[in-house]
């Protein structure tokens, strides 16, 4: 039986919240049709065009419906009751009209500029679009396309300004890292609760012994775990002004997700389906096993000639009797004849499948307004036995009890299963014990599968005895992941304009990884049958007490806000691992029948806790000149006594340009301009503490009978204090031409100080170093540009654009005192700058080290008499000539290699299709070509341990090739790792098209008894990368790594 982690009052809440929609669902039986009329009509917008989806209610009941694809409605009333109809559309002003002796109601609705004036989502509140003082955008689900991603993470890859998405795996359910503005990861606030991502040391990490090592697990931590089709709308506030409010968490910025609700009307029912297939692109070619066969003795040829000084590697001439004294692995006739061999990418690789279905419910009464939805994904990936599975589902209930008293519950549930690729895809930090991709890609092509023992081949040259890649399909490597996010709130409004709320929640994720290494996969002398298994889990609590008050007098309009927060975070885990189990059989489910005399088992416990006193004041003045201050007050337990509490404040500003006399109706072209000024300060508290940060364990043998002990671990820091972080910005909304051309553009800096960082203690001391407040400051600015475009809007074609442009940059504006300048680095520096030596051209033929990169010499240290480097400003100084030496002094400035991310949407809708296309990229992209730089150091292993290469290598510089710009076999070992990767740093700017959507929605009589809107539709994502880049992709690309793929879809959405 499958286990689930959540615990059985868990799954009885669920049961409970289920039947309380059943019950809500059904509320209001039939009713008779005795004395009925059936009122029919037309709904159209202010160009004529049919309106569908338009909600068409009687007033004050629950009965209803919506407009068709046709724009037609047909409404049955009684005879009896004095009917008034309302007519309701998202952004455009709802209309009541009394039915009396009609039987068919045309109806006009005209757009509402305060509702298009789109609500924005603010810490611990709501504001107009058009009263927004701080740097926040906003992304509506809707407006994103049809992705065949698990993640609304990808789906924002590029679609507002300043959120930078970057993909760590092409792996079904992989990381995706976020950062605003340059920074670290943001905070995620999901219907107002605070996520805390759970440390996955236990689970993600690398677990690494003597001889074996498990593969990472990347994960998208947070946007994993949510249905796309859950999410209203996705608000980034991006400068302190509006981030201060969330204190201590938010000094990267914040992302606030919030789901879909309920509404009055008709029950809407939505059904989503999809499925997708997923084909491996742009790998790098292997040579094939007669190339291989090739390729191997010539390399041998060439280390020979080496080793023997003969040219263009020494000086001694080729004879062509020195063939005889070389030992080919191959003969000529072998090469000839052979016709075997294997493909090994081939053989543990296939065709991606995606399948995705989700159900949508909601509605309500007056009083009662409900949203169930449940969802399945299925991905099946482009590596053999990978897959990801998540099944999510969500209730979202409100109650209004009588005029002065509402409430609200949430719950959400979401369970992941994934498949992992056992010891990652591919090779990281040099690693002996390569991944199942790495060993497709660095096997021998000659050798079969399986022996004719029916045994998986080994290579018998490999030094490490690295397994068969196929033999990689028999391991297990699953990981399980569960969370729960639930919260309870309660309104009260006792007297007009007062609002006071009270909000409880729980945050709950288990974790848990099962790993095992069978007997059939053989690496070298290391440990086989070798099980592993990790626990997490991690909890949070939160309460929020909170009042709002708001006050209108003639043109002057106040908001005043304060609340109380206080948050409760936990966790825990738990590892074991042994091997030598008896039977394979056996796996990870009995860990104590093992080999191992003492297993490994590990476990710890982290807590911490945050209270915080909050308060934001909101001022207008005759809709042209507002202004918004907040503060927060939090206090946290990874801090002395004395230093737990820290105060952090935002301020910001807007001037409605637009409002003023001298512009309003007087420049008919302009008819939205504000600009915003914003300062704030946010602070950080590091991550939680535990007894593991400051204890450590140890085995001691007394009478050769193992004894643990505890130490010392760390040390902590009395005056260890906030880290803080203030920012700047200044921002224009501007709107031209009654809005169809329109933007944003900001302006922005930060500075952080107090960073929290390590420093070096005295080498007598137990403890190596402690926590504390660095002295350097860090910088940040940038610019960011967002422009949308309504190019052509009439009844038979639509066609909008939406361009984003964001540029920053990180610096040092001042170092730590402790740190010791390079040669080449200065106290205030950017980030990112690239410093390279310079290559010249490959040591000719003849000369020592031929065919290896060669270096200029450019500059030297100075020097005094005694040979020591002369410091100056605290740094090495140049002597300003040559030295004979290749150092850091010969490197040179090639420029900041900070990326400048960009977008290019384009939506058009012509009858009943409409067409998405969407491109992304980065300007001054720089990737070092990691695969090739692995392949291209290790050649010699070709011949020495029979391992494959690039095809691409095959062309480098040798006996027979001296004019080719790629290096020699030897070239690695002639200069550093610094030099190589200069040399190998490529530009890597790219145009992506990410995604390509054609949809068609069908209008039919027929159709129209059975659902109210049915869209079919097809779609491509990452169709084609335009790059000067010679790897695999521009963002994904490393030694080997999840290969990227490239996805068709299709798919249909129901309304009934």
């Amino acid at each position: 039986m499958k286990k689930h982690f959540l615990h059985g009052n868990h799954i009885n809440t669920l049961k409970w919240l289920l039947f309380a929609l059943f019950v809500l669902m059904n509320i209001g039986g039939s009713v008779a049709q005795v004395g009925k009329v059936s009122i029919t009509g037309l709904v159209v917008d202010e160009l004529g065009e049919p309106m569908v989806g338009v909600n068409v209610v009687v007033k004050g009941t629950t009965n209803g419906t919506v407009t068709d694809l046709d724009g037609k409605y047909s409404v049955s009333v009684s005879t009896k009751e004095k009917a008034i109809f309302v007519y309701s559309f998202i952004g455009y002003k709802s209309q009541e009209i009394l039915v009396g002796n009609q039987r068919q109601i045309n109806v006009k609705l005209m757009p509402d500029q305060e509702m298009l004036d789109e609500v924005v989502v603010i810490g611990y509140g709501t504001v107009k679009r058009g009263d927004v003082t701080s740097s926040i955008s906003v992304v509506k689900t809707d407006e994103l396309p049809k992705a065949s991603t698990a993640s609304v993470g990808n789906m924002l890859t590029g679609r507002t300004p300043g959120l930078i998405v970057k993909a760590n795996s092409a792996a079904p359910g992989g990381a995706i890292d976020f950062s605003i503005r340059g920074g670290n990861a943001p905070l995620i606030v999901i219907d107002g609760y605070p996520i805390s991502p759970v440390d996955d040391q236990y689970i993600s990490e690398n677990v690494k012994e003597t001889g074996n090592k498990l593969g990472s697990v990347p994960m998208d931590n947070n946007f994993i775990n949510l249905n796309p089709d859950d999410i209203e709308s996705i608000d980034i506030l991006k400068d302190a002004s509006a981030t201060s409010i969330y204190g201590s968490r938010a000094a990267n910025g914040v992302v606030l997700i919030t789901t879909k609700r309920g509404s009055e009307g008709k029950v809407d029912v939505k059904f989503s389906a999809s499925v997708s297939m997923q084909k491996l692109y742009g790998f790098e070619d292997m040579l094939s096993g007669q190339d291989f066969m090739c390729e191997r003795n010539k390399i041998t040829r060439e280390i020979w000639m080496n080793n023997n000084n003969v040219y263009p590697y020494g000086t001694r001439e080729w004879e062509d009797s020195m063939n005889a004294s070389i030992l080919y692995p191959y003969t000529e006739e072998e090469i000839s004849k052979f016709r075997g061999g294997t493909n090994w990418l081939d053989e543990v690789t296939r065709t991606g499948l995606i399948h995705n279905e989700s159900l949508n419910i909601k509605g309500g009464s007056g009083k009662t307004k409900y949203l169930f939805s449940v969802s399945n994904l299925s991905n099946d990936g482009v590596v053999k036995n990978n897959s990801f599975n998540r099944f999510t589902t969500r209730l979202n209930l409100d109650q209004k009890f009588n005029n002065w008293l509402k409430g609200g519950v949430n719950v959400s549930y979401s369970r992941n299963n994934i498949d992992n690729v056992y010891g990652e895809s591919g090779r990281s930090g040099g690693s002996q014990f390569a991944g199942m991709l790495s060993s497709a890609m660095e096997f021998n092509p000659t050798l079969p599968i399986w022996d004719e023992n029916g045994n998986y081949t080994l290579n018998p040259d490999d030094r490490f005895g690295r397994p068969n890649p196929v033999s990689f399909l028999d391991a297990q490597d699953k990981s399980q992941r569960e969370n729960i996010l639930a919260t309870a709130n309660v309104e009260l409004t006792p007297v007009k304009g007062l609002m006071i709320k009270g909000t409880v929640g729980t945050d709950i994720r288990i974790n848990e990884r099962k790993s095992y290494l069978p007997s059939t996969i053989s690496i070298g002398n290391q440990e086989s049958m070798y099980a592993y298994i990790g626990q997490n889990r991690g909890e949070s609590y939160l309460l929020n007490l909170m009042a709002d008050y708001k006050l209108s007098l003639d043109k002057h309009n106040w908001g005043v806000m304060g609340a109380f927060e206080f948050e409760h975070q936990g966790q825990n885990g738990t590892t074991m691992i042994n091997s030598g189990f008896p039977s394979d059989n056996f796996g990870w489910d009995n860990m104590g029948s093992g080999s191992r005399a003492h297993p490994d088992v590990t476990s710890y416990k982290k807590i911490g806790e945050r209270a915080s006193y909050i308060g934001r004041i909101n001022y207008s003045y005759d809709n042209r000149y507002l202004l918004t201050a907040n503060i927060r007050v939090d206090g946290s337990s990874n801090f002395a006594a004395n230093k737990q509490w820290g105060v952090f404040t935002g301020v910001s500003a807007a001037w409605k340009i637009a409002e003023e006399k001298f512009i309003k109706n007087k420049i008919d072209w302009l008819n939205d301009l504000k600009l915003r000024v914003g300062w704030g300060q946010v602070g950080d508290d590091g991550k939680l503490t535990g007894t593991d940060t400051y204890f450590t364990t140890y085995y001691y043998a007394f009478n050769n009978i193992p004894t643990a002990g505890l130490g010392l671990g760390a040390l902590a820091n009395p005056d260890l204090t906030w880290e803080t972080k203030t920012s700047f910005n200044v921002g224009i909304d501007w709107g031209i031409f009654n809005s169809r051309i329109s933007g944003t553009v900001d302006f922005f800096s930060s500075r952080i100080k107090n960073k929290i960082g390590k420093r070096q203690l005295p080498i007598n001391q137990e403890i190596m170093e402690i926590d504390y407040n660095l002295s350097q400051v860090d910088g940040n600015h940038g610019f960011e540009i967002g422009i949308n475009s309504t190019n052509i809007h009439n009844r038979n074609f639509k066609w909008n654009t939406n361009f984003v442009l964001s540029y920053y940059r990180n610096y040092y504006v001042k170092r730590d005192a402790n740190y010791v300048l390079g040669i080449n680095e200065t106290q205030r520096q950017d980030v990112n700058d690239m410093w390279q030596y310079v290559v010249d051209g490959m040591i000719p033929a003849g000369n020592p080290n031929a065919g290896a990169l060669k270096f200029k010499d450019l500059n030297g240290y100075l020097r005094d008499d005694s040979g020591n480097i002369v410091m100056v400003n605290g740094k090495p100084a140049y002597s300003g000539s040559p030295d004979g030496m290749i150092d850091e002094a010969d490197m040179i400035y090639k420029g900041n290699s900070t990326p400048i991310p960009f977008s290019l949407n384009n939506s058009f809708e012509f009858g009943k299709f409409d067409v998405n296309v969407y491109f992304y990229g980065m300007f001054n992209n720089w990737q070092k070509n990691s695969t090739y730089t692995m392949f291209a150091g290790n050649l010699q292993n070709v011949a020495l341990y029979g391992e494959n290469t690039l095809k691409s290598l095959a062309n480098r510089w040798s006996y027979d090739n001296l004019n080719s710009s790629i290096p020699s076999i030897f070239a690695h070992v002639e200069s550093t790792a610094a030099q190589r990767n200069g040399y190998y740093l490529e530009k890597a700017w790219f145009l992506r098209c990410d995604n390509v959507s054609l949809g068609y929605t069908f209008k039919t009589k027929k159709s129209n008894k059975y659902f109210s809107s049915l869209r079919v539709y097809a779609a491509a994502r990452n169709l084609f990368v335009i790059t000067p880049y010679s790897g695999s992709d521009p963002e994904t690309d490393s030694q080997a790594a999840y290969p990227n793929s490239r996805t068709y879809t299709f798919g249909i959405d129901i309304t009934f």
